[in-house]
């Protein structure tokens, strides 16, 4: 672990909140949009992803690599996050990337993130 490296306890919570104003619009068991409810596995990586700080208060990790069978809201959970790093992250001008094996498989990320912003 790097020095003076720390966890941020807020970091979650706020995703939380963030992601109760959402709307899931796929893999929802009725069919149909429901309130986004992060899943454990998902509240993990978000926690450790966010929530992890370097001394001077940045983000220790940058990269990550999430694998996991099909039907966990991989995607919706992604997107979800980059809308958080779009919009509540502390950058002047954040950017975020999708990046997949195919294409097709970053455009439904995209297209998860843009029905999550339409439906709300």
């Amino acid at each position: 672990m790097l020095d003076g490296a720390y966890y941020d306890t807020s970091a979650l919570p706020l995703v939380e909140k963030f992601a109760s104003t959402m709307m899931l619009t796929k893999s929802t068991p009725s069919g149909r949009p429901e309130p986004f409810v992060l899943l454990p596995h998902t509240k993990r990586l978000i926690a450790n992803l966010l929530g992890w700080k370097r001394a001077d208060g940045s983000r220790l990790y940058r990269k990550a690599y999430w694998s996991m069978a099909r039907k966990n809201t991989k995607t919706q959970s992604l997107a979800l996050l980059g809308l958080c790093l779009l919009i509540l992250d502390q950058e002047a001008k954040p950017e975020v990337y999708i990046a997949a094996t195919e294409v097709e498989q970053s455009g439904e990320c995209y297209e998860a993130a843009k029905d999550i912003v339409l439906s709300n």
